[in-house]
């Protein structure tokens, strides 16, 4: 961040992704262009530590109150480590029940494998 000269214009918080509302300034609701999502585990880190599905579900949901209109929402999931599989599938449920005629969303995948990650791409219209 320093070395790109963004360290000023920047906040870091160690918490989890469901709690992410209640650390972003009430002024920005509503107002956020770009939510991105990067879940399962840190490459190289210990792979025990990994997403929720149920606090990914709970971030999504906040999401959708902090995103602007014409916002766009990225979630990379991984179904190939232990419980990516289930929150794909939970995300993906997640994703059809969104209300169409305000937000419509994509699943981009290059592979017909089962545990190939998925890129699921949501827009605020």
């Amino acid at each position: 961040l320093k070395s790109e000269k963004a360290a000023d214009n920047t906040q870091l918080f160690h918490v989890s992704h469901s709690e992410m509302a209640s650390h972003i300034p009430v002024d920005f609701h509503g107002n956020i262009a770009i939510i991105m999502f990067n879940l399962g585990y840190l490459p190289g880190s210990d792979k025990s530590v990994i997403t929720q599905a149920d606090s990914t579900l709970s971030a999504l949901n906040q999401s959708l109150s902090l995103l602007a209109n014409k916002g766009l929402i990225t979630i990379a999931a991984y179904p190939g480590h232990s419980g990516g599989d289930i929150e794909c599938k939970l995300i993906g449920q997640w994703c059809t029940q969104l209300n169409p005629k305000q937000y419509g969303f994509e699943l981009i995948y290059s592979s017909d494998k089962q545990t190939a990650p998925r890129l699921f791409v949501i827009h605020k219209d």
